[in-house]
């Protein structure tokens, strides 16, 4: 099993703050796996590109997730997209 980190903030599922949570995967389980139990629990906050995710500070393009292997201990982030001036 593979242990992460998962933070989620900037407004994604009703969370004003970060909010970070521990979460055991498979030992092959990729990003795009996480995301989609993600899904499940944040619905259409978690639709991209109004999204941005990234692992151990790297953000990751949406074409990567489906091969970008989570490792023990990677902390992911996933914020809500935000635009100003």
């Amino acid at each position: 099993m593979v242990r992460v980190t998962v933070r989620i903030g900037g407004g994604i599922g009703g969370h004003g703050k970060v909010v970070s949570t521990m979460m055991e995967l498979e030992d092959t389980a990729t990003l795009a796996t996480l995301l989609d139990m993600l899904g499940r629990d944040l619905g259409e906050d978690l639709r991209r590109p109004y999204v941005v995710v990234a692992v151990n500070g790297r953000r990751v393009a949406d074409q990567e997730s489906c091969t970008w292997i989570l490792r023990d201990g990677d902390v992911v982030a996933v914020v809500g997209a935000t635009a100003g001036g």
